[in-house]
C-alpha cells in the first residue's frame, strides 16, 4: 500500500531511485517494498497521459482502479490532484458545483472521489 509518507519521500527525491538509494535514510528505505518506487512513477505517467488528454477512457478507469487498491486515500488524494477535475466531471458535477467541493472540508472531498470510484 502506497501511503502519503512514501509519497511525499518519492516527491522529496523528485522521483530518483537512484539519488534515494544513495542519500536516502536507512529509516526511509525500509518503508518502501520492492514495487512501491516503481509503482509511484508508473502511476504518475498514468496521470500525466490522462491529464493531457492522451488516454482512453477505459485506461483511464482501469488507472483509477488501480489507485484506489494500491494507494491509501490521503496518498490518492494527492497522486490524482493533476486529474481532479477531470474525476469530478465524470461524477457529473458542473463547474459551480466543482468550485463548492475545493471549500469543503478534505473528509466530504474523500467521499466524492470514493463514491466515483465505487
Amino acid at each position: 500500500m502506497i501511503t502519503i509518507e512514501k509519497l511525499n519521500i518519492y516527491k522529496r527525491y523528485e522521483g530518483d531511485e537512484d539519488m534515494f538509494d544513495r542519500a536516502g535514510r536507512t529509516s526511509q528505505q525500509q518503508l518502501f517494498d520492492n514495487n512501491d518506487w516503481s509503482s509511484i512513477t508508473d502511476c504518475e505517467q498514468n496521470i500525466e497521459l490522462i491529464a493531457k488528454g492522451m488516454a482512453s477512457i477505459e485506461f483511464r478507469n482501469k488507472t483509477l482502479q488501480e489507485l484506489q487498491k494500491n494507494f491509501d486515500s490521503d496518498a490518492f488524494l494527492e497522486i490524482t490532484k493533476p486529474i481532479s477535475e477531470i474525476i469530478l466531471g465524470l461524477n457529473g458535477y458542473t463547474s459551480e458545483q466543482q468550485k463548492q467541493l475545493e471549500l469543503v472540508d478534505k473528509k466530504q472531498n474523500e467521499k466524492a472521489w470514493w463514491k466515483f470510484l465505487a
